[in-house]
């Protein structure tokens, strides 16, 4: 490109070739740059292919810049000295070799560029190779201290374990992308069984009673539990920096003392087959997913204001002493199946926002369900409930079922609220069906239902329902109830004759009512009841006898 730019320069002023001559220094600085130019492009075209690789330069490329340096010097004397007059040749030559020493200065440029460039490249290189060394030894010493701390907990010393917890929740704190690694050892630890205790228990097989611990395994299992509790924590009141976020703990058949996670969050919560020893404290945990299944707790359990974010399972688990779940938030599935509730059960003001499942739980003490929210139905099918169960202003959002349950004590549904198809189909009663104020919106079956006294259903709202082959020992009140939808209440079974005082109905096909009672229709569609002429005399006469 720049012997174009000379040659061009030279033809276009031919009659002038001294003044050319005289300024060709400058089109010898154009030449040197067309070269230096060329010459980049093959100094960097081995290292295109793989940008990360450095290829070394072959001196056949060094060889061809002397070539290069020499033909252009030759080249360009040649041609002045061509088109200079006699008393220029000396000029000619001059600006030949001055063109050649652009050149290979150009050239030399271009080879001290790259070695700055090689140099520094070198010594990023190098700097990566330190920070890769000084990580490789930073991790080789957190195993070597992780595997000396593992050790340590694995001592028959309880200082020695002591010792080892501290050394792990040290590193922990240090190096978070252990801490799951080092959390996980904790908890092998707490499911490990002491030499104190038995460890012949299998799954689905937790005994009443709870193996003996020594006093010394009781202080190294009560700070192992702590060490979690304390970084579990998001709001410290000393350090912020001290909460490990996002810990999943595994617990399956640990043997836990006193076990406190009050606000705490963690991802996955596992503690299948475990033993709550003492009182056992959730409050206020924030938990992503739970497991509880086969699980014991011996005193206490308290879950208050507990958030679960997916599904909880609680499946045979036993609660040998109360257990409360006041305020607690079930966000997704929930099952409480086969579980034993030894003494009360407190769900006030819960919510189950995904399905609830109690389905032959035992409940041997009070069951409070107070103000609860069923978002997605409730199943409590064949639960046995042996005090008196409070189901309060309640809201089943789906499909519920209490179906073959039995209320030893009988039941209290008072003023709660059946969104969607119930049934309460052979469900037991052996005291007292409390419905008074309760609104069914979807289809409600009560077929083969036994109340051992009185059915209370006043000022409750049907839409549809069956209380075909029910039985009351007493009787059963619908005053002020108000029916619509087919209805069949003919075939009711009661010591006394049912009591539809103030009862009103909406017409429609395929409605049945007690012998005792005749609907006398106000409007078109809309009636109240009235005791039948021929039953009212009898009745009297069965009241005098």
């Amino acid at each position: 490109m720049a012997i174009a730019l000379v040659s061009y320069s030279a033809f276009s002023k031919k009659e002038k070739i001294i003044d050319w001559i005289k300024n060709a220094e400058h089109d010898a600085i154009l030449f040197a740059l067309g070269v230096m130019i060329l010459m980049v492009c093959l100094t960097r075209a081995p290292e295109r292919s793989h940008s990360n690789e450095i290829r070394i330069i072959s001196w056949s490329w060094f060889v061809l810049g002397f070539f290069v340096v020499a033909a252009s010097t030759w080249i360009a004397t040649s041609w002045l000295l061509a088109e200079a007059a006699d008393g220029q040749r000396i000029e000619a030559i001059r600006t030949g070799l001055t063109i050649g020493a652009g050149t290979g200065g150009a050239m030399a440029l271009i080879i001290s560029a790259r070695r700055q460039w090689l140099g520094e490249r070198s010594h990023l290189h190098d700097m990566a190779v330190s920070r890769n060394n000084l990580k490789d030894a930073q991790e080789k010493r957190v195993t070597e201290l992780q595997a000396n701390a593992s050790d340590q907990i694995s001592s028959e010393s309880p200082a020695a374990r002591l010792s080892g917890l501290y050394t792990l929740e040290r590193l922990a704190q240090n190096n978070p992308e252990y801490r799951q690694t080092i959390t996980n050892i904790i908890c092998a630890y707490l499911r490990m069984a002491s030499s104190s205790t038995n460890d012949t228990q299998k799954e689905g097989q937790n005994s009443d009673f709870f193996p003996a611990i020594s006093q010394e395994e009781r202080e190294v299992r009560l700070t192992a539990q702590e060490i979690l509790s304390n970084h579990l924590r998001p709001i410290q009141e000393n350090d912020s920096k001290s909460y490990w976020p996002n810990i999943s703990l595994d617990l399956s058949r640990a043997n836990l003392v006193d076990f406190n996670l009050d606000g705490c969050e963690l991802n996955k919560l596992t503690c299948r087959n475990a033993n709550f020893q003492g009182s056992s404290s959730f409050r206020r945990a924030k938990i992503e997913f739970a497991d509880f299944s086969h699980s014991t707790f011996s005193q206490s359990a308290h879950f208050e204001q507990s958030k679960f974010s997916q599904i909880a399972t609680f499946d045979s688990t036993n609660f040998e002493g109360g257990c409360h779940f006041e305020s607690a938030i079930f966000s997704d599935k929930t099952s409480f199946s086969r579980s034993r509730f030894s003494r009360s059960a407190d769900f006030t003001d819960s919510s189950f926002r995904g399905s609830a499942n109690f389905s032959l739980s035992k409940m041997r003490g009070s069951a409070q369900f107070y103000r609860c929210k069923f978002n997605q139905g409730a199943d409590f099918g064949a639960a046995h409930l042996n005090r008196l169960a409070v189901f309060q202003e309640c809201v089943f959002g789906g499909y519920t079922t209490f179906g073959s349950a039995t209320f030893r004590e009988g039941a209290d549904f008072e003023s709660s609220r059946f969104l969607e198809v119930t049934s309460f189909k052979g469900s037991v009663f052996g005291s007292d069906a409390l419905f008074s104020g309760v609104s069914f919106l979807k289809y409600s079956s009560f077929k083969n239902m036994k109340v051992k006294f009185f059915g209370v259903f006043e000022g409750s709202k049907f839409n549809r329902t069956s209380f075909n082959d029910s039985r009351f020992g007493c009787t059963v009140n619908f005053s002020r109830s108000h029916f619509s939808g087919d209805v069949n209440l003919s075939a009711i079974k009661c010591g006394w004759p049912p009591m539809l005082e103030g009862a009103e109905v909406t017409k429609s096909n395929g409605q049945r009512w007690p012998n005792e009672w005749v609907v006398v229709w106000d409007k078109e569609d809309l009636g109240h009841f009235e005791k039948a002429p021929d039953i009212s005399s009898k009745v009297a006469e069965k009241e005098e006898r």
